[in-house]
């Protein structure tokens, strides 16, 4: 809907509009996500009511907004309203220093875009879980299935690629599903530390992706992945930048792109990527992933309070997380702290029981080094648990 312009002066309607018209540009590059033509969606009054708007374009959910002047910077509210039942599933404020600097004005809306992907995500994730499983939809199988793969359990992995499975055979050539089950597999094969066959199906799932809509960012993102993962970081980064061209709030892109200098050793320009994937979707539960990598970037440079610091804020977020776990301990033993490295180490197995140095030695650093220093670490530790060295690997949870 049309910003509300509260400043008082009418010569701000521009920026009113602006806001609006940049948004549905930006929105519509969220390729699961329809988004009304501008022309139908201002055609409205002001006052009209919420769920006449709604019916009447055919809209799950009105996105409003207004904006007012405050000490020289302009303090924008967003609201993300449900369009049958006129609940607010969201709201955020935002400040906006000035809307006349396309730095700026970019910034702000590429981070609300993020902010609505995530909403409204989960919102129809939550939606597709009360239906009848006889009476799924194409959408419907889609939505489920991406509900089973955030739970991140190798389960819900297997029941995620078995609807995706189901809407694939209801639509072959629907480009979510395709996309979907290129996910699934990617999220598989990373805690599942799978072989390179397996990384090469990922990248021949990913380039079908591609093929299915080529405007998609997504597609993109999971080649880069799949790059990544066969020790390819500078061909990833291509494909990775071609992701967040298309769609500049795709975050797990910029966090990717961040991971993808750690590898190459470069940890000051990773650290750029990984906060500007931590910016855009400050609220998201997948963020342990950017905080790991953030603390590995740490790590990287010796600067160990930090390293501890990022991966403790992982692990709050998923205390099952390995990589946090391992991150952390290094840098405690490296300062010196053996106490804590103990408790810390003795946290991982008990989280991890099942963890072996075959998580490490998966790890796609292009040098070896790496790995290494982090099983080097692992054995500072003074404990006679060596269990973690000899362990089968049995449980396949990120």
């Amino acid at each position: 809907m049309p910003f509300a312009n509260l400043t008082g002066d009418t010569a701000h309607d521009y920026l009113a509009e602006g806001i609006s018209e940049e948004l549905i540009d930006r929105l519509s590059r969220i390729r699961w996500l329809p988004v009304i033509a501008r022309n139908s969606s201002f055609s409205f009054p002001d006052g009209t009511d919420r769920k006449l708007v709604s019916k009447n374009l055919g809209a799950k959910y009105l996105l409003e907004g207004r904006f007012r002047r405050n000490q020289g910077a302009y303090l924008i509210a967003a609201s993300l309203v449900d369009g049958t039942s006129e609940h607010t599933v969201w709201t955020q404020r935002f400040a906006l220093q000035s809307p006349t600097s396309s730095d700026s004005f970019g910034q702000f809306v590429t981070e609300l875009v993020a902010h609505l992907e995530t909403r409204i995500d989960h919102a129809e994730q939550v939606r597709t879980r009360s239906k009848r499983q006889d009476s799924l939809t194409v959408s419907d199988l889609i939505w489920r299935g991406r509900w089973h793969l955030n739970r991140l359990t190798r389960a819900d992995s297997e029941m995620a690629q078995k609807l995706f499975a189901e809407a694939r055979a209801l639509d072959p050539d629907s480009a979510e599903a395709i996309i979907q089950s290129t996910y699934a597999l990617g999220w598989a094969i990373w805690a599942d530390r799978q072989s390179k066959e397996r990384i090469l199906e990922l990248r021949r799932w990913a380039q079908r992706a591609i093929y299915a809509d080529r405007d998609d960012g997504r597609g993109y993102m999971l080649a880069g992945m799949a790059e990544m993962w066969l020790r390819r970081p500078w061909a990833a980064r291509e494909l990775l930048q071609q992701a967040i061209s298309l769609n500049p709030s795709l975050v797990i892109a910029h966090a990717e792109l961040g991971t993808s200098f750690n590898l190459t050793g470069e940890p000051e320009k990773a650290i750029t990527h990984l906060r500007a994937a931590l910016r855009l979707s400050s609220n998201d539960h997948h963020n342990f992933y950017s905080l790991t990598e953030l603390a590995l970037a740490f790590t990287m440079q010796g600067m160990w309070a930090g390293a501890i610091e990022h991966a403790d804020h992982a692990l709050a977020r998923r205390q099952a997380y390995w990589y946090a776990h391992v991150i952390k301990i290094n840098a405690l033993v490296r300062t010196g702290d053996l106490l804590a490295s103990v408790a810390a180490l003795d946290e991982l197995l008990r989280v991890k029981p099942n963890f072996t140095k075959r998580y490490l030695d998966w790890l796609p650093f292009v040098e070896r080094k790496w790995p290494d220093s982090f099983i080097e670490g692992l054995k500072m530790v003074p404990t006679d648990r060596t269990d973690w060295l000899t362990n089968d690997d049995q449980d396949a949870t990120a």
